[in-house]
């Protein structure tokens, strides 16, 4: 079914507006947005598209999407351009349901829990990162920021749809629950063992990781079972949250390749 927008007053517009800005509103109506012709592809072969957007002078460019996508709506350049938050719009967006199923992970066993992450970009890498690495499953405080808000779905580049990420409150909880099957919690912290000198974990892990500024919080950091710290020999006092969690993440990873 096609449908024609062609102005900004349009009600669905302020709909999808109003979706894009509101974490609640898109936890209420099951959609979250993805923008561009990678991220649609993806959401369309993870059958999570619900609704696609595609600017009018760019319908013969997408008709392979059309196509194949039963709810579209054809918009005038400028209403899909205020819809979408990219510097150059390639004319083409989508709004999605949550996934309800994910591919097997390559690595069962291996989790990330974020704690209080705040920067939308950060947690969009690291799910692009474990998607790489074929991690199990990301856990999520309420806290860290909308794994589904547009920046966020961008960053991950199609892992938004290949990795299972649960959201916990308290963040604690879930952590002992992990613990109480034997999984090693592992933390992320300035005062930890090195890297290169830490125990070997041969069993299942999860690699806890917390605010960018402030770290994890005390009560979650005298969880872990193990602390680690990643060397930095220069003059840096800190490195970015998701560069971290990727060197966590690929040192763990290591002792099963």
């Amino acid at each position: 079914m096609l449908s024609e927008i062609t102005s900004l007053k349009n009600p669905k517009v302020k709909a999808w507006k109003d979706m894009l800005k509101d974490r609640s509103l898109r936890q209420k109506q099951g959609l979250f947005p993805v923008d561009g012709e990678h991220m649609v592809s993806e959401a369309l072969s993870a059958g999570c598209l619900k609704e696609l957007i595609v600017a009018s002078d760019k319908q013969d460019r997408y008709s392979s999407l059309i196509e194949n996508c039963g709810r579209v709506y054809l918009v005038s350049p400028h209403v899909l351009a205020s819809l979408s938050d990219t510097v150059t719009p390639q004319g083409v967006m989508g709004f999605c349901s949550f996934p309800e199923s994910w591919p097997p992970p390559v690595h069962p066993g291996m989790w990330v829990a974020l704690n209080a992450v705040q920067d939308p970009g950060n947690v969009g890498t690291i799910i692009r990162t474990m998607d790489a690495a074929g991690l199990d499953t990301l856990l999520i405080d309420s806290k860290t920021a909308d794994p589904f808000s547009p920046k966020c779905v961008r960053a991950t580049m199609g892992g938004i749809f290949r990795v299972r990420i649960l959201r916990s409150d308290p963040l604690a909880d879930s952590l002992s629950a992990l613990k109480a099957k034997g999984i090693c919690l592992a933390a992320g912290v300035l005062d930890g063992t090195e890297l290169p000198s830490r125990p070997e974990i041969h069993g299942s892990v999860c690699v806890m990781i917390g605010n960018e500024g402030r770290g994890l919080e005390k009560e979650l950091a005298d969880m872990a079972d193990l602390r680690v710290r990643i060397p930095m020999p220069g003059r840096a006092e800190s490195l970015n949250a998701s560069v971290s969690a990727a060197l966590l993440i690929y040192d763990f990873l290591r002792e099963r390749l």
